[in-house]
Formats: C-alpha cells, sequence, structure tokens
C-alpha cells in the first residue's frame, strides 16, 4: 500500500465537507500554497452526497438572503426554551455568507415569494436550483479541477494510530481516487 500525506482529510461529500475542502484549498492557494486535500466518499460518484443529495436545501430567507426574522424567537418557543440560541443567532448572521459562498461556488440559487401565510415569516423561500445534488455537483466539481485535491469513491477509512501533532502514520484510506 502506498501512503500519501494531506493537509487536510474530509469525511463525507456533503455540503459541510466539500465546503471545508474547496474553502481550505482556497485559503491555502491565497498564501501562495498548493493544499493537499483528499475527500472521501463511502459512495460511487454518481451516488455521492450522502443526505446533501436527497434534500431540496430549502432556506427560510428574505428577499435579500437573511434568515426568516423570527428565526430565532421561533426555535425558542417551539424549543420549549431550550434551543441554543446564541447557536441560532451564529446561524442568523452566517445565512448571508453561505448564500454567498454558493453563489460563488457553482452553485445557482433562486428565491422565491410564498403568497399563502405559512410558518415561514420571512415571505419566501431561498434554494438551490436543483436542491442539494446540484450543491454536491457544484463544490464537487470545484475540488475535480483543483490541484493537489482528489476524490475517492468508495472509501472506507481506518484511522489506526495518530500521532500527537495529528498526522496518521498508517495508510488510512482505501479506494478509488480521482484527481
Amino acid at each position: 500500500m502506498t501512503t500519501k500525506a494531506y493537509d487536510l482529510v474530509v469525511i463525507g461529500m456533503g455540503t459541510a465537507g466539500l465546503s471545508a475542502a474547496v474553502s481550505y484549498a482556497e485559503a491555502a492557494a491565497a498564501h501562495g500554497r498548493v493544499a493537499r486535500v483528499a475527500v472521501l466518499e463511502r459512495s460511487a460518484e454518481n451516488e455521492r452526497g450522502g443526505a446533501t443529495r436527497y434534500t431540496s436545501s430549502w432556506f427560510r430567507v428574505t428577499e435579500d438572503g437573511q434568515l426568516d426574522p423570527k428565526f430565532v424567537d421561533t426555535m425558542e418557543s417551539v424549543s420549549g426554551g431550550l434551543a441554543d440560541l446564541d447557536y441560532c443567532r451564529t446561524l442568523a448572521r452566517e445565512v448571508p455568507r453561505s448564500l454567498r459562498f454558493l453563489d460563488e461556488h457553482e452553485v445557482e440559487t433562486t428565491y422565491f415569494k410564498q403568497p399563502l401565510p405559512n410558518r415561514n415569516t420571512g415571505e419566501g423561500l431561498g434554494m438551490p436550483v436543483g436542491g442539494g445534488a446540484a450543491i454536491v455537483q457544484g463544490l464537487a466539481r470545484i475540488v475535480e479541477r483543483t490541484a493537489g485535491s482528489e476524490l475517492q469513491y468508495g472509501s472506507q477509512s481506518h484511522f489506526s494510530e495518530f500521532q500527537s501533532d495529528v498526522q496518521m502514520r498508517e495508510p488510512p484510506i482505501d479506494g478509488k481516487s480521482k484527481t
């Protein structure tokens, strides 16, 4: 077995994993480095993306891309006061940046008003055109084109031993590589 060294190993090709891979590679490039990134997916390429692939990925947002203005209050109410409101407020602050990230990374989004009364006080919904599968396809295309990065399908990870600096010493990756 060959051993490869990576700066970042991402487990899973859902929104979070692919966003992490793209963001890391961009940050490395901004510092004049080529990031060595492996994104591992247990599924075949035509089934990649985990749960993200099968969701419509609706966002409860306003027309200007802000989170539904009553979202935090709604979470507090429906959770009986148990919701982590700091987390909810952070989510509200980050939604515009998250939508921009998608738009800037080959994931077209759309917004439409909801004409009938509903729980969404933002009065509309935003979503990627093509749902969650569009997020997976768009971000995976970027990783595929990024020097030093690779997507590995049918992968099983075996993390048997870590050094104190969090580098793997044993070959951790089985699977077919697609660069």
